[in-house]
């Protein structure tokens, strides 16, 4: 894997045109690494501060990290 370039730099490597590089690109689509699970376990908390305002926050109990304040 390289450091970031320019479309005109990919092209000189490749031997094509810069055009080619911009059509390869929005043809591609991006890979994440992450898989998702179809079930989880959220652990929800919600604390009220007077009557109109409360906050919510949701934690994974696998990591204990928290996903969503």
């Amino acid at each position: 894997m390289h450091l970031k370039q320019t479309c005109t730099q990919i092209a000189k490597r490749y031997q094509c045109s810069t055009k080619n590089i911009h059509r390869c690109i929005k043809q591609g689509s991006l890979t994440t690494d992450k898989s998702f699970k179809s079930v989880a376990d959220i652990i929800m908390d919600t604390t009220y501060f007077g009557r109109l305002f409360g906050i919510i926050v949701f934690i994974n109990p696998l990591d204990n990290s928290i996903i969503r304040k």
